[in-house]
């Protein structure tokens, strides 16, 4: 049985920069919802919350960057 987009394995590089490319475009769009909003407090949550998804989101894309180039690497060396 496949793993689903939201928990790829740590071979599946693919998987991890789908994962956060999902993550950056969910963390916008809360981003502008929030920033849209008369309510100061669902405001900040939402907003707030869309920034450290966006972080979040280009963490897993760092990551999954620098693991496939150390894995290329060392599939070179060999």
């Amino acid at each position: 049985m496949p793993r689903s987009w939201l928990n790829p394995k740590q071979s599946d590089y693919a998987g991890q920069l789908r994962f956060g490319v999902i993550a950056i475009v969910f963390g916008i769009t809360l981003l502008i919802i929030g920033v849209n909003l008369n309510s100061e407090i669902w405001k900040t949550l939402l907003a707030s919350g869309g920034v450290g998804i966006l972080i979040g989101g280009g963490a897993v894309i760092n990551s999954a960057l620098h693991s496939r180039s150390r894995a290329k690497k060392m599939k070179n060396e060999k």
